[in-house]
């Protein structure tokens, strides 16, 4: 169940708004960094806020997430 959503809207252009991409991060236990898709999420917050392009929505997980201020 995701239970928070980070989300980093932007508008571009004069023509309406663009659609974000969309990603997950949930905790890993295999280790891997995941390629942010539903079915292989990211395993880290801090790796996906510095992978996913301007204005992606982030999908987290449950538990708890950390990550440096921008």
């Amino acid at each position: 169940m995701l239970t928070f959503i980070i989300i980093c809207a932007t508008l571009l252009g004069g023509e309406g708004i663009q659609q974000p991409f969309t990603f997950y991060v949930a905790h890993r236990k295999d280790g891997k960094k995941g390629s942010g898709s539903r079915e292989d999420p990211f395993g880290d917050l801090q790796y996906a806020l510095d992978t996913v392009p301007d204005g992606s929505v982030i999908f987290l997980g449950e538990g708890t997430f950390s990550a440096s201020p921008v």
